[in-house]
């Protein structure tokens, strides 16, 4: 399936917004600043993060987005970005 999403702007802006979300104590700033980004972005931009944010912000996201992120990355990435997810969050991810 063809990712029909466009990036909100060049890869320093992503990054940008990307640093300032992961100030938000909540991580809900993290997963807006994923969702509409380009699969390859969204895919990137969580290896910059650690790994309590990167598993934050895809337990924020719809399932379906997060789900896709996760299908596209590849084994070792994909299992770094759902190892710290609360088991029924990861389940619907990877279902």
């Amino acid at each position: 399936m063809a990712d029909t999403r466009t990036d909100p702007g060049n890869v320093d802006e992503a990054e940008e917004r990307l640093s300032r979300a992961r100030a938000e104590p909540d991580g809900t700033a993290l997963a807006d600043v994923l969702e509409p980004l380009a699969l390859s972005e969204a895919l990137r931009e969580p290896t910059n993060l650690p790994p309590e944010d990167r598993s934050l912000a895809l337990s924020l996201l719809p399932a379906a987005r997060a789900a896709e992120i996760v299908e596209a990355a590849p084994n070792e990435l994909a299992a770094s970005l759902v190892v710290g997810l609360e088991s029924g969050t990861a389940a619907g991810i990877i279902d």
